[in-house]
Parts: C-alpha cells; structure tokens; sequence
C-alpha cells in the first residue's frame, strides 16, 4: 500500500523551473501568513545561542511527551480548555502510525476518504480497516449519517475509528459537533476516535475539535507545523486528549520522540495564535480562479473540495489530467488517497493553487496562450 509521500518519487523538480510551473505541491503558502514565522523562528534560534544552547543542552527526562513545554501554546488558542493533556511526537505520520497500534489487530473503521498513511500502518500492524462499504455498499458516501457510522463500525468490531478533519472533500464531519456526536455515540463502547486536523492549520481555530476533548474522554486530535506554516522540518506533531485517556495513549508512543529544540521553537510559534487569515482568503480567491481556468483549458472538472484546501482534486482519468497539465507547463502530481467508497488506495491528480501573484500570473498565461 502506498504512503503520501510516494507522490513525490516520479517528479522531476522540488521547484519552478523556466520550463515548467510546479503546482505538483504548495511552495508558498509561508509567504501569505500574518506573521514571517521564519523571522520568528530565527529570532528563537538566535536567542537559543545568545542563552547557551539551553534546549540543545535539555534532555526532557521529566517532560518526556512535550506537554510541559508544548502545552499552554497547543491548547490556549483552540479553546480546548479543562482537563487536556498533550502528546507529542516526531510529526503527524510517526504519531498515526504509532495510534494504530491501539487496534491491537483487531478492525479500524476510517470515517471518510483519507490519505493512505494511517490504513498503510494500519495494515502493517496486523489490522484491516473497514468503511460502512463493508455492510451497505449500495450506499453512496454521501448518504452515510453520523449514527450510521457508529452503528458499522460496532457492527463491524472495530475498536477504533479514525477520520481526517478536514476531509480532503466536503464531508459530514466538516463541523465539529458531527465528530463530537461521532464520539458520544461510540464512547460507552470504549471506542476511542481519532482525528487527524493536520489539514486543520488552513481554518480558523474555533474550526478545531480541541475544544470538544475536555468533555470528551474518547477524543484525539491530532495536529502540526507542516501544512500552512511550512514548518515539516521541525518533526513536531501532538495529541490533544484528556488526562486519562493520554495514559493509553502514550503505551503505544514512545516518550522522548520530539526534541527539545522543536518543541521550543513549536511552543513559540503556536503562541503566536491564529496566523493564517490572510492564507485562507488567499486560497479561497485563488482557488476559485483557478479552477475556473482549468475549464477554460478543457482539462477537467475538480471535485468538490473542503473550503481552505489549497488544491485541486481530479478522480476522473487523473493520468490524462497530469499530461494535459504538463502540456500547458504546469507540474501536478499522482497523489495516492484511501476511498471509503471502494475500501482501497486510488489515485487522483493533484494540483496545487499558485498563492504569490506572480505565480499566479504565470498560470494564467500558461493556459490562455495555448
């Protein structure tokens, strides 16, 4: 089964090029923040070496999971008040592949399209995932309610249930109380649920289940740096829970997977609080631009996306998708997705929205002078 980042094997640039416009990923989503977090994460670092290296030097032995120092920063500005506890670790992926080792074997029942990590270490831990295609495939993703979900995923014996938070398209989790629902309809089994809000960063915070995890023991969110603040190399992600439930968590993470560095640098940006306003505007404008010239180049119709995500989807013919692309000058990719529909890895094209106006301009030149 193939991982999210297999996307990136077949390409030929990390970059723009003079030849061809790379959409194939987000290059400039940093650039549209309300702050230059860059800026603040250098100003940390120098003031790192100005100190003496107290975080190179600190080896977290009584703070082994970050939530000492990660802790205020994670939870002040999503509202999750109350009893939260966090959890980190090296990234959202190692945290996922760690989380489904909760299954034990048994099923794991994915609420939703998702990106083909967490089923892939899912698999390799000795469990299958099941979707509400396993009892009623007459049924369109569509028309799957939040008691019907529950009531599969009982039905179909698994102890753990997993969606994505934003889905990759408009779902019947995109507001929170639907996954709030979720999990009450599911917490006197003891089926604990797990949201990954990596895609999250795009919306505003108030958006988060965050602050459904005080009054909801069954609850983990899981969040990062990567999307919207452009901040992967750090190889920080964390588990928002309640105290308890933190306890069940951390025997299946190891302890000590963040260091010290990231976790400081982390605990500064997230303090920053809601960055990404102008990012999310941004994206919204663009995106509709941009798939109205996708039509206008006769490439395709993108599926319906979530609100802030800054790509396009193409499911239909996605290989003839990426070589008209590439014909107009434009880099997109094959991106492997998990379908709950079909219960297995498919692949659509992914193109990324150009954010910087001069990318932009460049797209539109690209396809109005073919």
């Amino acid at each position: 089964m193939p991982l999210a980042l297999s996307s990136y094997a077949g390409l030929s640039t990390l970059g723009d090029d003079p030849e061809l416009l790379n959409l194939a990923w987000t290059l400039d989503e940093r650039h549209h923040l309300s702050v230059d977090v860059l800026a603040v994460v250098a100003a940390a670092l120098r003031a790192e070496v100005t100190d003496g290296l107290p975080s190179v030097r600190s080896y977290l032995v009584q703070d082994p999971y970050g939530e000492e120092i990660l802790g205020p920063a994670a939870t002040g500005p999503l509202g999750a008040a109350g009893p939260v506890a966090i959890t980190c670790g090296a990234g959202v992926g190692p945290l996922l592949a760690d989380l489904v080792r909760l299954a034990g074997g048994a099923p794991l029942y994915i609420a939703g399209d998702v990106y083909p990590d967490l089923p892939h270490w899912a698999q390799r831990a000795g469990s299958h995932c099941v979707t509400y295609a396993d009892r009623m495939p007459q049924i369109r993703a569509a028309e799957v309610t939040v008691a019907m979900h529950a009531e599969n995923a009982l039905a179909l014996g698994a102890v753990l249930v997993a969606l994505e938070h934003p889905a990759l398209s408009p779902d019947l989790f995109i507001d929170a109380a639907a996954v709030g629902e979720l999990c009450d309809r599911l917490a006197g089994h003891g089926v604990p649920v797990i949201v990954d809000e990596s895609n999250a960063n795009y919306w505003p915070p108030e958006f988060s289940c965050a602050r459904l995890v005080a009054s909801t023991p069954n609850l983990v969110v899981v969040r990062g740096l990567s999307k919207a603040y452009g901040l992967g190399g750090l190889r920080l992600g964390y588990c928002l829970s309640r105290p308890e439930t933190a306890s069940v968590l951390r025997g299946v993470i190891p302890p000590l997977l963040a260091s010290s560095m990231s976790l400081a640098l982390g605990s500064t940006v997230l303090s920053l609080g809601d960055v990404t306003g102008p990012l999310r505007e941004r994206i919204r404008r663009h995106r509709a631009e941009v798939a109205g010239l996708m039509r206008e180049a006769d490439v395709g119709t993108p599926v319906a996306a979530s609100e802030f995500l800054p790509y396009l989807l193409f499911g239909e013919r996605p290989e003839q998708t990426r070589a008209a692309l590439h014909g107009l000058g434009v880099l997109a990719k094959l991106q492997p997705v998990w379908s709950a529909e079909a219960r297995a890895p498919q692949t659509v094209c992914r193109m990324s929205v150009p954010l910087d106006d001069g990318r932009m301009d460049r797209l539109r030149t690209l396809v109005r002078r073919r």
